[in-house]
């Protein structure tokens, strides 16, 4: 099984490989997100919640991580909810 998980996350660009990282332990790498971000990808947290938020609809992104992505769209959900009550 976990031979499987590798090929999956194989098929994910080096970018969202650390994009995934940082979203699983960005406390162990700096004492903020936005640094972490900063720090492990050398982009701007703009450009970094833009890629995220196009990673989580992309199958193969959640097939590399289910358990993230599906917390990662909870939230995301949950706060457009917020935002735009029906």
């Amino acid at each position: 099984m976990e031979q499987g998980k590798k090929d999956e996350s194989a098929q994910l660009t080096e970018m969202e490989e650390k994009v995934l990282h940082v979203e699983q332990s960005w406390w162990t790498i700096a004492k903020t997100k936005e640094r972490a971000i900063s720090q492990e990808l050398h982009i701007s947290p703009m450009r970094y919640y833009a890629l995220l938020s196009r990673m989580l609809d992309d199958e193969r992104v959640w097939k590399a991580n289910p358990q993230l992505i599906d917390r990662l769209r909870r939230l995301r959900d949950a706060r457009i909810e917020e935002r735009f009550p029906q």
